[in-house]
């Protein structure tokens, strides 16, 4: 009875950060809500110019705006998810001070938030270049699911470790700063895998964000498949970096939340 109502008050401190978050970044900053679409409509019309300036207006058939907005939205949904959780416990070191108000709480908070956000803006997206005239079809809903979910669960994981150690070591957020920079170049987001040489590919596979880019186009275009997704392999990523992470802010809670 004791674990259940502790489940019950996580949840309801988990809804009630939420609900700050959200009236935190979209409620006093009306700009908020035009930031989370435009960000990522920015970086998807750069690539159709510097693309189209090349002459290519699609790949394997499929048009340059749903095949980069497959693959950009995701990992914009990966980055915030990262970035903004790095953030989360240093943002809410004031709220420490309710014990029912845990520091990974503030972290699981900003991960749905992300998740819920960017959900909703690969939706609008899809649904203005439906009305444009383009086929938005999926081709795989369950694998589309699966994507998600993935992403969602491997975002949590480098989210929460990254999480700690940001409010461990003073210069930790620039070093997750500069390796996503390194990722969004590397992880296949504006070109398919295929064009890169057989052992530069056989290299950035190893990248669990890339296979994941990979498990979206995948379960949205009939042109590609599933020969450089490994479900073991992301799945073992993402259940140890989770575990990893729930162990350090649990480990470490009480240093967490002193109010410095």
């Amino acid at each position: 009875m004791k674990n259940r109502d502790s489940w019950i008050i996580q949840k309801s401190v988990v809804f009630a950060l939420l609900f700050r978050e959200i009236k935190t970044r979209f409620g006093e900053y009306k700009l908020g809500y035009l930031w989370a679409i435009i960000n990522p409509v920015l970086h998807i019309s750069t690539f159709i110019l510097l693309w189209s300036l090349t002459g290519r207006t699609a790949f394997r058939d499929i048009s340059l705006p749903l095949f980069l907005t497959v693959s950009i939205v995701p990992w914009f949904c990966f980055s915030d998810i990262v970035s903004r959780g790095m953030k989360a416990v240093e943002s809410n070191k004031s709220l420490f001070n309710y014990h029912n108000v845990k520091p990974v709480d503030t972290v699981i908070s900003r991960i749905i938030l992300e998740v819920l956000t960017h959900l909703s803006v690969f939706c609008l997206i899809i649904l203005t270049l439906t009305i444009i005239g383009y086929n938005t079809a999926i081709q795989n809903l369950l694998l589309f699911i699966i994507a998600w979910i993935l992403l969602l669960l491997f975002s949590s994981g480098v989210s929460l470790i990254v999480g700690y150690f940001a409010n461990t070591f003073k210069s930790f957020e620039k070093i997750v700063q500069f390796v996503l920079r390194l990722l969004y170049f590397s992880s296949a987001i504006f070109y398919p895998i295929d064009v890169m040489p057989q052992k530069a590919r056989n290299i950035l596979l190893f990248n669990p964000v890339l296979q994941i880019i990979e498990l979206f186009r995948a379960s949205y275009f009939e042109s590609f498949n599933l020969k450089y997704v490994d479900f073991i392999y992301l799945i073992i990523w993402s259940l140890s970096l989770i575990f990893i992470g729930l162990m350090l802010f649990y480990n470490n809670r009480y240093e967490l939340i002193r109010i410095k």
